[in-house]
């Protein structure tokens, strides 16, 4: 079964991870638009994994960047819809 992607920062800080995750959404949500483009993903995972003190190497960025994409992209447009994500 698929997991939430939230889910996975709602364990330890239940409300400050929601807060945070949308932080950054909307960061790198700049025009509103409602998604963030794979290039714009690696940033974004990479600020996100910053506020919980986790350091990731390039490669495990791009790893992770593909991996979210593989699974949450259900349209397969090379972005991430917010709505993508919280299903």
């Amino acid at each position: 079964m698929e997991e939430n992607f939230l889910l996975l920062f709602r364990r330890e800080h239940p409300l400050e991870s929601s807060v945070e995750f949308m932080k950054t959404w909307r960061r790198y949500d700049e025009d509103h638009s409602g998604y963030i483009e794979a290039d714009e993903l690696k940033h974004f995972l990479k600020d996100l994994l910053k506020s919980f003190e986790k350091t990731v190497t390039e490669e495990q960025l791009i790893t992770y960047a593909d991996t979210m994409l593989q699974l949450f992209d259900r349209n397969k447009d090379g972005k991430l819809q917010l709505s993508e994500m919280a299903k």
